[in-house]
């Protein structure tokens, strides 16, 4: 008889989770791991801060006292909430900060392109008072899962400040970082205003970086095991400056316990075939309604359906990351050709005014739709013939599970995620499931979308690939059974903090 294995108790600390603060693909990660986790019997807790949006919402303020600490000359009073409407078997509590997140805006204020200036010790107060709740509310948990630079000092707080009397000790921590070009940089002043102290902070400490404070380079060093969101990223990451961002050296010194483990896609909301936004449901089995999204996307973007046009689509952040300079620098000669572009996407605003022209400047060619439209991004999935991701770099990606999934195929640079995930297609369309190229450079981009432009005439190739990449499914399935893996691992370890 097979010996039972316990559920674990696990907590994850984010800035993000969908649907109820989201800025980018974190919030998904975070919804479809802990929703999959609960699903696999583990006992799941999200703490997230209480954003302004997020109290003027139905909420459970818990019977309990506020937390009460300091940070620097200031005294903090954290009240505890709970979403009644979380995703099933998930515990999602709020903690409410009214100096730190009662604004607009989760990392900048609205429309603004930077950040707020006080954002080290937004973070830094709800990382403190996540450690300083759990014992107020009896949950020890076995992990404690933290999520990129805004959570980063959960496992650099729980090694180096001792609280709670005692009754964290032995927790283990785990920093999943979901992009590392977001490090959280501070004055030194923050090591005081924490209590973290300044005996570390001396060129080559864990706790300096170039004379400022790097948390997510703390949260590296401190945490019991460091994760990114694929394999692919987590070997750039820790063998290229190009990809490391001056972190290399830190996380190839955590050897082992440095993983990569890819995101999963939650095919209950990502499903065509029974997707509420789309003009008609389609599947593998049943791709013939397709081509009805396909039309209905047209009307609804005003585009030309010309003979032999491609539809191409983009959901995206307008950043640097994502590719939008390739875009720019190859868009007049894309355009020379039977292509079509739809676009949704907001960040940068000089990319905005970039898109915003072209629309302007392409009629019945090209669309754009600044900020973020829910629906019209499922359309753009279910009706675009292929789907642009031509990042610079790539931790993991969830657009281009999504857009196997729904039929349109990806043109994307071979990094990251992307490279793991997705296979080049064949000169014959015999094997793979997308157009991948290599160089950083707009010519590597546009040969990969002529190469599309090549396959799409021929109609029955065109098809035997795009009924390939339907079937190419990534549940959270495996990635959960990782994560249990070595959360069990490092529990029966040593571990790094204390």
């Amino acid at each position: 008889m097979a010996e039972r294995v316990s559920p674990l108790r696990v907590v994850h600390v984010a800035s993000e989770m969908a649907p109820f603060c989201k800025v980018g693909g974190l919030a998904d990660a975070v919804r479809g791991l802990s929703e999959a986790q609960a699903q696999a019997g583990s006992d799941v807790t999200v703490f997230l801060p209480a954003y302004r949006h997020l109290l003027r919402g139905p909420l459970e303020r818990l019977p309990l006292g506020p937390t009460v600490f300091t940070h620097g000359n200031d005294e903090r009073r954290q009240h505890l909430y709970r979403l009644p409407h979380a995703p099933a078997g998930v515990r999602v509590l709020l903690l409410s900060d009214g100096e730190a997140f009662d604004r607009d805006g989760i990392y900048a204020p609205t429309d603004s392109g930077s950040g707020y200036a006080d954002d080290a010790d937004r973070w830094a107060v709800f990382c403190r008072g996540v450690l300083e709740t759990l014992p107020r509310i009896d949950l020890r948990p076995d992990v404690i899962h933290a999520h990129d630079h805004a959570a980063a000092l959960v496992p650099v707080m729980l090694r180096r400040i001792p609280r709670g009397g005692g009754f964290l000790a032995g927790v283990r921590t785990v920093l999943t970082i979901h992009n590392l070009a977001h490090q959280g940089l501070a004055d030194p002043g923050l090591l005081d205003r924490t209590g973290l102290g300044r005996e570390e902070f001396h060129p080559g400490g864990d706790l300096e970086f170039w004379g400022r404070v790097n948390v997510l380079k703390t949260g590296i060093i401190d945490a019991d095991v460091v994760t990114t969101v694929s394999q692919r990223y987590a070997a750039e990451i820790r063998s290229s400056p190009e990809f490391g961002c001056g972190l290399e050296g830190v996380l190839a010194g955590r050897g082992t316990g440095l993983r990569g483990i890819r995101n999963g896609l939650d095919t209950r909301i990502w499903d065509p075939a029974r997707d509420e936004h789309l003009a008609s449901g389609f599947d593998a089995e049943h791709p013939g309604a397709r081509v009805e999204n396909r039309n209905a996307l047209l009307r609804e973007t005003g585009l030309e359906d010309r003979p032999g046009m491609m539809v191409a689509g983009m959901v995206t952040r307008l950043a640097d990351q994502k590719g939008i300079d390739l875009l720019r620098a190859a868009a007049e000669r894309l355009l020379e050709r039977p292509l079509a572009l739809v676009i949704i996407g907001s960040g940068d605003p000089g990319y905005v005014e970039f898109l915003d022209d072209l629309a302007r400047r392409y009629p019945g060619r090209v669309s754009y739709t600044s900020g973020f439209n829910e629906p019209r991004a499922h359309r753009i999935y279910g009706g675009a013939d292929v789907f642009l991701m031509p990042s610079r770099f790539e931790p993991c990606g969830i657009a281009q599970l999504i857009a196997l999934r729904y039929g349109a195929i990806p043109v994307a640079r071979n990094t990251g995620g992307l490279g793991e995930t997705l296979s080049q297609v064949s000169s014959d369309g015999a094997e793979g499931t997308a157009f991948l190229f290599d160089d950083y450079t707009s010519e590597a981009f546009i040969d990969a979308v002529d190469r599309a432009l090549e396959l799409r005439r021929r109609d029955d190739t065109w098809e035997r690939v795009r009924d390939r990449c339907m079937r190419e499914v990534f549940t959270w399935d495996q990635p959960v059974a990782e994560y249990d893996k070595f959360y069990r691992e490092i529990i029966a370890g040593p571990g790094v903090a204390g």
